[in-house]
């Protein structure tokens, strides 16, 4: 009794060691499929950093990846690196999708300049503003330093603005300043002035030209295409400076 009760256990034993052997080698990682989708350019640092890392899946079981794990490795690699996707296709192929950041913004903190995205997600520190995939200028974003939170500011991390209502508005004009790097040249915020809320956005152009749209957080978005669309008129670029006005019944004026 005694010796068939342990040939019963041994072969219990076995035939868990013969499944975990199984499954481990059904759902063993053989094929990891990288996608690289890109703004402006190819960008091979990114690329290489995540082939580099994936390579350590290889072989593991695909049962026990966890996708959440992988994006969050990913992107603890680079500011710029961003997971859109991470699927797994049984048997044993893993497929990421990653996403290069696109800076466009450079937020001048003391004598070193914070290289954003259009969410003020915070992708490098660095002495210069040059762009780093085709060498223009960033626009120079200028802020008082009491109005974001400076003790986290954390690479991938989108970077903290104290007052709502004026991260509201500016990640708007962001958006929509985003691709008008060679004509506007700086924007400064200003959140308080004398104390009280002012929330006006000054945006000097690379020829010179000024355009303060004070009480920025109403009606943004009208306010700085009525503004751009000035812009774009002006016959003289190279001084001047100007006032973006909501009126009452819905009209905006931009005048000097």
């Amino acid at each position: 009794m005694k010796y068939k009760r342990l040939l019963v256990i041994m072969t219990c034993l076995l035939f868990i060691t013969v499944a975990v052997f199984c499954v481990t080698s059904a759902f063993k990682i053989t094929d990891v499929e990288l996608s690289v989708t890109t703004i402006e350019s190819s960008s091979e640092n990114v690329k290489e950093l995540a082939t580099n890392h994936l390579k350590e899946y290889e072989g593991k079981n695909l049962l026990f990846v966890k996708t959440d794990s992988v994006k969050q490795e990913l992107e603890s690699l680079s500011g710029y690196l961003s997971v859109e996707k991470v699927e797994k296709q049984f048997p044993n192929k893993l497929t990421v999708v990653v996403k290069e950041r696109r800076e466009t913004f450079s937020i001048l903190f003391g004598s070193e300049y914070l290289a954003v995205d259009n969410e003020l997600r915070l992708l490098d520190r660095r002495s210069s503003a040059l762009n780093n995939v085709d060498g223009i200028t960033n626009i120079i974003l200028k802020m008082s330093t009491a109005d974001y939170n400076v003790q986290k500011l954390e690479i991938g991390k989108v970077i903290e603005v104290y007052d709502q209502t004026t991260k509201t508005y500016l990640l708007g004009a962001l958006e929509g300043l985003s691709n008008l790097r060679e004509n506007v040249k700086e924007i400064t915020v200003t959140v308080k002035k004398d104390g009280f809320y002012a929330r006006t956005l000054t945006l000097k152009m690379t020829e010179g030209v000024v355009f303060n749209i004070e009480k920025a957080n109403e009606h943004y978005a009208i306010k700085l295409q009525a503004t751009l669309d000035f812009y774009n008129e002006l016959s003289l670029k190279t001084t001047g400076v100007y006032y973006t006005v909501y009126q009452d019944g819905g009209s905006v004026t931009v005048k000097s």
